[in-house]
């Protein structure tokens, strides 16, 4: 008795299936599967196996690949990856801008950009904040590299360890031997910071901002002479400077 096609091993029955002209869309109602199926429950399973088998090798062959934006990745990986070490971080480097600077861990940021702080300059290297904030009224000079970073409530400004160094060895050397006298470069930092106050100025974001408006105390008597008046401010400001630059050679 020859063989039918329930009678087939599944493997011959399933190759045979394949050639049942199944990529024509105009058989469907009466495609040979659907046929076949309706025959007897093992073709109708054998139907089914078959069609599965194609719908997971068709989808295989025209399954779009997985889209991946790589700018997209390598933008967040430089906004949470430190740029040193590679670590986890968010941390911006301090002498960075906020937004588009390295993302740089606190380690890090110690290592690769030596800093100090602006108390530490001052007392540490006989400068004053006139000669570390600049350009100013008294030196016309590139801006130091600078930062600030927020600390116990308080912005506290952070300026390059090169920086100072190099303006420290500049300062100090248009002193000459005066230099050498910590008194005198404690006197010189404390008459800097009466000449601020009298141009009404603090030091911001890396610069020393002059002020427009001024309010007069209304206690005259307990203020010295020369801020009681805008032209005993000026004056007080232009002497005083002419003095420092004197000092200084120039």
């Amino acid at each position: 008795m020859p063989p039918t096609l329930d009678t087939l091993p599944a493997e011959l029955l399933a190759h045979i299936l394949q050639y049942a002209d199944i990529y024509n869309p105009d058989a469907t109602p009466f495609h040979p599967l659907q046929c076949l199926a309706a025959t007897t429950h093992c073709l109708r399973d054998a139907a089914e196996e078959v069609s599965r088998l194609m719908l997971n090798k068709h989808a295989k062959l025209t399954k779009f690949p997985r889209t991946v934006i790589y700018r997209a990745k390598w933008l967040r990986w430089l906004n949470t990856s430190c740029w040193f070490c590679k670590k986890t971080s968010q941390r911006k480097a301090i002498f960075q801008d906020e937004e588009r600077g390295p993302t740089c861990c606190a380690k890090c940021d110690r290592a690769q950009f030596p800093k100090m702080t602006m108390t530490e300059a001052i007392a540490n290297h006989g400068l004053s904040k006139l000669d570390l904030f600049t350009p100013n009224r008294l030196l016309d000079l590139p801006t130091l590299t600078n930062g600030e970073y927020f600390v116990m409530g308080n912005f506290s400004t952070m300026l390059s360890k090169p920086d100072v160094l190099a303006r420290k060895a500049y300062i100090h050397g248009l002193l000459g031997e005066k230099a050498k006298d910590e008194g005198y470069l404690r006197r010189r930092a404390a008459a800097h910071e009466r000449i601020i106050k009298h141009m009404n100025a603090r030091v911001q974001h890396g610069r020393v901002h002059e002020r427009t408006s001024f309010i007069d105390p209304v206690d005259t008597s307990k203020t010295t002479a020369s801020m009681r008046t805008p032209e005993g401010r000026a004056n007080y400001v232009t002497e005083h400077l002419r003095r420092e630059r004197a000092a200084l050679g120039m």
